[in-house]
């Protein structure tokens, strides 16, 4: 699944909800669902508490934590939801450079020989 904005997300989960009928999303008559009021992908403010209250409505508020959940998957397609179930953005995935990624070895390395000297005295 391509990443794409908490926004983009709740549209595209209410659109899951109503069968892939965008026009059934505007009619949509759950009015107490916590995506309601974002559900034609408009608005801002507190987006990512909006998805955190819903996953907790999925999940039943005590019975399970969104942070365990496993729910990546709603009839066998990826909930669009679950990388901000927690109410917080995803951290991004970074790539280190060659020179980076040697220079952090070479320190782990560094650490691990004056950890052994220290024991070995």
């Amino acid at each position: 699944m391509k990443k794409i904005t908490p926004l983009q997300s709740i549209r595209a989960y209410c659109k899951w909800c109503c069968n892939g009928q965008s026009h059934e999303v505007k009619l949509c008559p759950a009015t107490k669902c916590p995506l309601h009021s974002r559900r034609l992908g408009k608005g801002g403010g507190r987006i990512l508490k909006i998805i955190r209250e819903k996953c907790l409505d999925w999940c039943g508020w005590y019975l399970l934590s969104p942070k365990t959940c496993t729910h990546d998957g709603i009839k066998e397609e990826l909930c669009f939801l679950h990388p901000y179930r927690l109410g917080k953005r995803p951290k991004s995935q970074t790539t280190l450079s060659a020179k980076v990624l040697k220079q952090r070895i070479e320190s782990g390395k560094r650490l691990q020989r004056l950890k052994a000297k220290k024991g070995g005295k």
